[in-house]
């Protein structure tokens, strides 16, 4: 059975470290900034090694010098839209079309709505990868504060967190993903 430990970068995400060994999991994911120093802090206090990192392309519009230089096994670009997919190294994937189309389905989401770069990071694992068990840490559907290092209050209006919890849910269900 392969399992995937996916990692967000809210303030929760020591606590759900500490209740998981990471040493059970085969993937090891981080989402859009975990290479920020107090991210790396905590994920390398739980002895957590980075083997796929998935990233929206708002981030790497932004910094693709330094994603392009992070030694990592695995890169995955994520966009919500094909016609937002930008210019990439041949060293990162881009999220197939159909799993983007799938959490699209799923949530509801339309032209002026999108899932945030966690769903459809956990929809690659378990329909692209086809990673049996995804465990989630690190993620709070939008509520409270988002990020562990800084206090950026970000619109999540397009993003729809309800619908969120709704897929999680569903897959939850099928015993596909936890928290």
């Amino acid at each position: 059975m392969s399992k995937a430990l996916l990692i967000g970068p809210a303030p929760c995400l020591k606590e759900d470290l500490s209740k998981v060994d990471v040493t059970h999991y085969d993937l090891i994911c981080g989402i859009n900034h975990w290479y920020k120093d107090k991210m790396v802090e905590i994920l390398e206090s739980y002895g957590a090694k980075i083997t796929h990192h998935y990233f929206s392309d708002y981030l790497y519009n932004r910094e693709a010098d330094k994603i392009n230089k992070l030694k990592i096994n695995k890169k995955i670009l994520i966009a919500p839209y094909p016609h937002m997919v930008p210019r990439v190294t041949k060293e990162i994937e881009v999220c197939d079309d159909t799993v983007v189309q799938t959490i699209n389905r799923l949530g509801g989401y339309s032209n002026n709505s999108w899932a945030t770069t966690g769903m459809y990071s956990l929809g690659h694992l378990i329909y692209s990868l086809k990673v049996e068990y995804v465990k989630i840490c690190g993620f709070t559907f939008g509520e409270g504060k988002l990020h562990l290092y800084d206090d950026i209050k970000l619109d999540l209006t397009h993003h729809k967190v309800d619908k969120e919890k709704q897929i999680y849910n569903f897959l939850h269900k099928k015993g596909k993903c936890s928290i």
